[in-house]
């Protein structure tokens, strides 16, 4: 009888041994498990996987804005009036990124119950997926957007007073003005697209979604809108999702505690974005690789990538990112 056998050096079984690695990192990220949930441009993250294995250190993403043709009538004249799509094009540059560990010697390895091993695999894996979301959220704030709202009467970061926390109005009120892009100033904000229904997304430092949440608006539709059940958000840890705005909350949303005329408001940056408000491309998903040192009495582990991650851009305005800043409880760093 004969069976199929996949040798432990086998190029197969690295092979599964990284999507293993990857579909892990997947998991444990925010961006890549809860923003691109798979691929296309249906998200809030576009992901391209081009140029994976691929040579070279660029990636360009091709985007196309709204299409805004007149409509001709019955009579009228259809020739040399056709419209035209725009695209535009946004470079991306990778990234290569390594995370190590490495243990001392044999007894080292030994001396748990536990396998060290698999512990600084595990550990990897963790913190692999943190290092990725922390080339994407450097990505999203690495400048402020083109067009920020602020919360009460603020018109800036120096103006905001420590009352101008987060609400639903301002929320409501970003999401109106992302719709038309400001009466088409810019490219309006495309929703992304759940069983007909538009979203936009929201994201927020903790402190933020505290006080959001603490609001008495969002607390009595909570109440009234949903059952009474384990599927109320009021008794789940769950995203908010208020006028058809999901929204999340992560601790590298930048937070700051010298906002205010007099430099002394807690406040904190926000976001809401539509779709294709992020894009990554890889060059090489995330894997493990093993090697030994010192006549191979010590282990070390590399988690390694080549990513690309950045904010698109539109005539050097946003693409679908619009600021959301405002004033926080200070709880998380009390």
């Amino acid at each position: 009888m004969a069976y199929t056998n996949i040798a432990t050096g086998d190029n197969s079984a690295k092979k599964l041994y990284e999507e293993i690695r990857f579909a892990t990192s997947y998991k444990k990220s925010f961006w890549l498990s809860k923003q691109s949930p798979k691929e296309g441009l249906n998200n809030v993250l576009y992901t391209n996987n081009k140029m994976d294995g691929k040579s070279g250190d660029r990636v360009s993403i091709d985007f196309i804005t709204r299409f805004a043709a007149a409509a001709r009538g019955e009579g009228d004249a259809l020739e040399g009036h056709e419209g035209s799509l725009t695209p535009y094009t946004f470079n991306l540059t990778l990234a290569e990124k390594h995370v190590l560990l490495r243990y001392k010697g044999k007894l080292s390895a030994q001396r748990p119950a536990w396998s060290l091993s698999a512990a600084h695999e595990q550990a990897l894996e963790g913190r692999g997926a943190e290092v990725i979301d922390e080339q994407i959220f450097d990505a999203l704030q690495a400048t402020d957007p083109n067009k920020v709202f602020y919360a009460g009467s603020a018109t800036s970061t120096a103006t905001l007073t420590a009352s101008d926390l987060l609400t639903p109005e301002r929320l409501v009120r970003t999401r109106t003005w992302m719709e038309t892009g400001g009466d088409y100033a810019q490219n309006a904000v495309e929703p992304i697209m759940e069983k007909g229904e538009p979203y936009y997304m929201g994201l927020f430092y903790n402190d933020s979604f505290y006080d959001l949440w603490q609001d008495s608006t969002i607390q009595q539709a909570t109440r009234e809108a949903h059952n009474r059940g384990g599927e109320n958000p009021l008794f789940r840890d769950a995203p908010m999702i208020w006028n058809n705005i999901t929204v999340f909350k992560h601790p590298n949303v930048e937070k700051f505690t010298n906002g205010g005329s007099g430099s002394d408001v807690n406040y904190a940056k926000g976001f809401l974005m539509g779709r294709g408000a992020m894009a990554i491309a890889w060059g090489q998903r995330p894997e493990i690789e093993t090697e030994t040192f010192e006549y191979k009495s010590q282990v070390g582990h590399d988690f390694n990538y080549i990513l690309a991650a950045g904010r698109p851009e539109f005539n050097s305005l946003d693409y679908a990112v619009v600021g959301l800043y405002a004033a926080r409880t200070q709880i998380s760093d009390v």
